[in-house]
């Protein structure tokens, strides 16, 4: 139980209160659980991937405390921030593989060489501009949290 009340404490109180709204919106027997097909609409709603019945049961069961087969609220958090720290983590991975020189950051050559191993095609314009738009304080080179919004924008994750 601390670990998950150690995670609400981390949260600020609009996230919890997106949290606590969401929750409620999908406990569509008000009784404070979130079974399989509830809690599978919720990612679907909020875009966060189609995931089978089964997919979700695993989900569920990673995070439930008193082994109901259902999760609580408290549960639900641990859940939502599990995500979040696995997402971090991938897109973490994702800069490692386009920062080829280990500087920190992207330069327009690596982003160059990463959208071609990719597979996609961009000529060089579309490639600058790109690169720029990204390149939020202009110094050259793409840091990662500049990286972590250009992902979102494009809807890479």
């Amino acid at each position: 139980k601390t670990k998950v009340k150690d995670k609400m404490d981390q949260l600020n109180e609009s996230e919890l209160n997106v949290y606590r709204a969401t929750f409620s919106l999908f406990d569509k027997e008000g009784d404070g659980t979130i079974g399989t097909s509830e809690l599978r609409s919720i990612f679907q709603k909020l875009n966060l991937g189609d995931f089978s019945e089964e997919e979700i049961q695993v989900m569920i069961n990673i995070v439930d405390l008193d082994g109901n087969g259902n999760i609580t609220f408290d549960e639900f958090v641990e859940l939502m921030t599990y995500q979040k720290v696995n997402e971090e983590d991938e897109m973490k991975q994702a800069f490692i593989q386009f920062d080829t020189n280990n500087d920190g950051k992207i330069s327009k050559e690596e982003l160059k060489s990463a959208v071609r191993k990719m597979g996609v095609v961009i000529d060089d314009k579309e490639l600058t501009a790109m690169f720029q738009e990204a390149d939020i304080d202009n110094d050259g080179g793409i840091d990662f949290e500049e990286f972590k919004s250009m992902m979102d924008s494009a809807n890479f994750n």
